[in-house]
């Protein structure tokens, strides 16, 4: 894998891509990046980011506003992580997002097993901050 191929893939989650941290059950957490595409056909980005970091494309669906199939490729926990820490030296809109992730990551580990209460705690945190970073903030 070349150098080029990370930098081409910050710029894609900068612009297209959405890091998160999902909260399932109200205590179960994980994260993820997200890229969606629409088209009639799968997109070679997609295929191109699947084939670099690994990770799933979802069966395209009907967006009715669009109408036309929407794509996601989506990566989850070790491998997302894996994927940030290598496009990280190169994102630029979305690198303070990829730190909070990588920050839960660090400090929660693997999903499945069973956290303590101060991982938790940092679950959460690291949860509740992502969320606050993407909200939009109108200019006053």
């Amino acid at each position: 894998m070349k150098v080029t191929d990370h930098a081409w893939a910050a710029g894609i989650i900068d612009g297209e891509g959405c890091i998160t941290i999902k909260k399932q059950r109200g205590k179960y957490y994980h994260f993820q990046i997200i890229v969606g595409q629409s088209g009639d056909t799968l997109p070679v980005m997609l295929s191109k980011l699947q084939e670099l970091y690994g990770g799933n494309i979802g069966n395209p669906y009907t967006d009715t506003r669009i109408r036309t199939p929407k794509w996601y490729w989506q990566v989850v926990c070790g491998t997302a992580e894996d994927a940030l820490k290598k496009m990280l030296p190169y994102l630029v809109q979305k690198r303070d997002q990829a730190l909070v992730a990588l920050e839960y990551r660090a400090s929660v580990g693997a999903p499945g097993k069973r956290k303590t209460s101060v991982q938790n705690q940092i679950a959460e945190h690291c949860y509740r901050k992502l969320r606050e970073m993407k909200k939009y903030k109108r200019r006053t």
